[in-house]
């Protein structure tokens, strides 16, 4: 900072120096020398304020005057920094050679003026050169980005596919599991079917035998019904024979009792002569009774006997029937076993042919399901490559789009920048 000898608080102080001298001069010449003249018409203390008061408002008018001398140039280097802070630093600072710190006030802000223009011009020039540089790269990132997104879109796409291609893999791959699942279950029942075949052959052979025993025990059955229906028949015609004997005795003992009593008649007519024979004919009487009473039980016995004999062969009659009936369901469920063991037999020859295919396709089945199990572990992996590179792609697309956004509140802030820095007129 430059140093003046005679400075403007020396200046300030000579002034106030000068005025002082001026003031107070003046004012002791009013009193001390024009005082008495005066005296005659107004009183000394009187005098005295009024020249005092003279010397006051002197001392206000010289240093108004002095101070405009030394604030003019001050005023006006005020109004040039106004129109500079407005944004005019096109002005010019005038410079006054005072030799003191007006000068050195006037000359530092005349280069900070300059300065301020150079630095400016400086800014307005690499303000345009940047927001060229920022409009290219909006430009070329808007391209990238748009460049990205493609990429974005197209990784999208392929995503998708891998996705599906996998997910149609591992559809593949469940359904060959589950072919394969149900191929072991194929064999498994094809075995089953097999050894229930044998089983059933087995109990088909043994019921065979089973309904051969019936049909030949049935008709042993019948040649006894039929044996026992002929005995029946006899013992039915012997139960009526001895009916009709017991209907004879019946009659015989009637006819008995008729002549006893015939005879008690003809002893009692005979009194005391025919006592003896009334006492036979008595007996005889009683015996026709007795006779009789046995030939009713007998034949009441006979009568029941041939109801049962009826009844016996009836029912000996029906279960001949039944046994000729169930002989030709015997034989027929024998035909009809005959025929099921063939088609079981037919049966059991698929099952095999069945059981050596479902080998077959289960042997097949395993190798498609390696097969598959690769294809599907090479989808997922392409699938996992394809989801990093995708998600790699949209952290790409999205730093893109921050950057965008940079560039944009870059490029808005060089134009406010352009646009406060055009508003200064250098």
């Amino acid at each position: 900072m430059k140093s003046w000898k005679f400075g403007l608080a020396k200046k300030i102080v000579l002034g106030m120096v000068a005025v002082a001298v001026i003031t107070y001069g003046t004012s002791a010449c009013f009193i001390f020398l024009l005082g008495p003249f005066f005296f005659g018409f107004m009183p000394a203390w009187l005098f005295d304020l009024l020249t005092l008061l003279l010397g006051v408002i002197w001392s206000g008018i010289l240093g108004y005057f002095a101070a405009r001398r030394l604030t003019g140039t001050l005023e006006e280097i005020g109004g040039k920094i106004k129109e500079a802070a407005r944004g005019r630093l096109d002005i010019e600072i005038p410079t006054k050679r005072s030799h003191d710190e007006i000068e050195t006030l006037s000359e530092g802000l005349g280069r900070m003026i300059g300065y301020l223009k150079k630095i400016v011009k400086s800014i307005q020039s690499h303000t345009f050169s940047t927001f060229q540089r920022i409009d290219k790269l909006n430009q070329s990132s808007e391209e990238i980005s748009d460049a990205a997104k493609n990429v974005t879109v197209r990784m999208n796409k392929i995503k998708e596919g891998a996705a599906n291609e996998a997910a149609a893999s591992d559809s593949v791959l469940n359904l060959v599991q589950e072919s394969l699942r149900l191929s072991g279950s194929i064999r498994e029942s094809a075995r089953h079917s097999q050894s229930l075949a044998t089983q059933m052959i087995t109990q088909l052979n043994v019921s065979s035998k089973s309904v051969r025993d019936l049909i030949e025990g049935i008709h042993h059955v019948n040649h006894s019904n039929e044996t026992m229906s002929e005995q029946t028949d006899e013992l039915e015609k012997h139960a009526q024979n001895i009916g009709k004997i017991v209907g004879k005795v019946s009659d015989i003992a009637e006819q008995t009792q008729m002549l006893a009593l015939n005879a008690n008649i003809e002893a009692a007519r005979a009194g005391e002569a025919g006592r003896g024979f009334a006492v036979v004919a008595a007996e005889v009487q009683k015996l026709a009774s007795e006779s009789a009473r046995s030939a009713a039980v007998i034949q009441n016995d006979v009568l029941s006997m041939q109801q049962k004999v009826g009844e016996t062969l009836s029912k000996s009659r029906m279960q001949s029937a039944l046994g000729r009936e169930q002989v030709e369901r015997a034989e027929h469920t024998e035909q009809q076993l005959t025929g099921m063991k063939a088609a079981i037999d037919r049966a059991a020859e698929s099952v095999s042919s069945i059981l050596l295919l479902a080998e077959k396709q289960q042997s097949g089945m395993h190798a498609i399901s390696e097969q598959a199990e690769k294809t599907a572990d090479i989808s997922r992996e392409t699938f996992s490559t394809v989801r990093e590179v995708t998600n790699g792609a949209h952290l790409q697309e999205e730093q893109l789009t921050r950057i965008l956004s940079y560039i944009q509140e870059l490029f808005d802030d060089a134009e406010t920048l352009n646009a406060e820095v055009s508003e200064l007129k250098v």
